[in-house]
């Protein structure tokens, strides 16, 4: 919040609860600044939302953890380093387990990344990452009780808690897959295999929960099944493969020839949902569809074309017509993207460093909306 944006109105004509509040934003405004305010502090951040509510990074550290991902040593913003963004990231995070939850994967992933599994956080607290990444594979485990389940009845497995967490719990599956394969989770390869297959069942299964669920609410020949279905495994297919596929690099799983074959069979689905939105021409008429489905489907719709797009990339050794397309389709549509949780996505899937105007898509970004922190002596 800036200070400047602060207009008080004659003293005279306030309430003291209006009086309170007001000199309440004024302490905030002291603390937190934009990037433009002289003298920069140490800790810097991105907000999760605008004051107008706009989302910027829904999730606390993920473009963090996107550019360690990438190995990213490029510009980050004109007064401050990409080292400084990794800092306060630490500085910054809380530890409280209850909190955290459906937040925390992300963070993992990113401390994981950077190799500190102990440090004593701005508020004097002791940050144990090992402890809490044995937290996240308890929370793992636990969700995925009623996949496994299922699995031992071969039967098909209801909606359940995994389904209300980030995209199905795929962002925590591989934060703990991260943490296991950077050391930061000193726990059993054993466990972690079981939860994989576990995984595994869900790209066998999925689809069908879907189709039943969708089946409750619309006929299959409305439009609105269409788009809830396709959208749901645009999502699902994209994280499902991602995940799988960083299990086996990072020697987790190694899939027999049988679960190879299963996972073209998926990328086949997936490959097919991609051709469905042009054949229906979503894709090419992209603002027509946001006008009429409103902004929460434009950001789905894109944001998990870029988890498709990257699910794809990964499991293909020879790059498809669908794919190339796909790709051709977000680079293009980066040049004039201004929504920010989209930006991060493209960032994580057409690199950092791809050019944005005048300069990059991180370097943009991070100068709209990077925010400073200012501790209290």
């Amino acid at each position: 919040m800036r200070a400047t944006n602060l207009h008080p109105l004659p003293l005279r004509r306030k309430t003291w609860p209006q009086i309170a509040s007001l000199l309440c934003l004024l302490a905030l405004s002291s603390c937190f600044s934009s990037p433009s305010t002289p003298n920069s502090p140490a800790y810097v951040y991105f907000p999760r939302s605008l004051p107008n509510g706009e989302p910027v990074q829904p999730h606390s550290n993920q473009l963090l953890k996107i550019l360690l991902e990438k190995h990213f040593a490029g510009k980050f913003h004109p007064q401050v380093s990409f080292k400084q963004l990794q800092i306060s990231a630490q500085k910054l995070f809380r530890p409280n387990v209850k909190k955290l939850k459906n937040d925390f994967a992300w963070s993992l992933q990113a401390f994981s990344q950077m190799g500190k599994k102990r440090w004593k956080n701005l508020y004097g607290e002791e940050v144990h990452l090992d402890k809490l990444a044995q937290v996240a594979l308890q929370w793992l485990e636990q969700l995925t009780q009623p996949v496994k389940m299922a699995q031992r009845q071969r039967k098909l497995y209801p909606k359940s808690e995994i389904h209300r967490w980030y995209c199905g719990g795929f962002h925590l599956f591989q934060g703990v897959l991260a943490a296991w394969k950077y050391g930061t989770l000193p726990a059993k390869k054993k466990r972690l295999e079981t939860i994989v297959h576990a995984f595994f069942y869900r790209l066998q299964n999925e689809e069908k929960l879907y189709r039943y669920l969708l089946q409750q609410h619309y006929t299959k020949k409305s439009s609105g099944y269409f788009l809830s279905l396709y959208l749901a495994l645009l999502k699902f297919y994209g994280h499902c493969l991602e995940s799988l596929f960083w299990a086996k690099e990072w020697a987790i799983w190694n899939p027999t020839q049988n679960e190879l074959q299963q996972i073209q069979t998926a990328k086949q689905k997936l490959t097919q949902v991609v051709e469905m939105f042009w054949k229906q021409k979503v894709y090419p008429n992209l603002e027509w569809w946001c006008q009429n489905k409103g902004k929460r489907f434009y950001r789905d719709l894109l944001n998990d074309s870029c988890h498709a797009l990257q699910a794809l990339r990964l499991w293909e050794k020879k790059t498809s017509n669908t794919t190339k397309k796909l790709q051709d389709f977000l680079q293009k549509h980066a040049q004039k993207e201004k929504d920010p949780t989209v930006l991060i996505h493209l960032i994580s899937t057409l690199g950092p460093e791809f050019p944005y105007g005048e300069s990059t898509l991180i370097e943009s970004f991070s100068q709209k909306y990077l925010r400073f922190f200012h501790p209290k002596k």
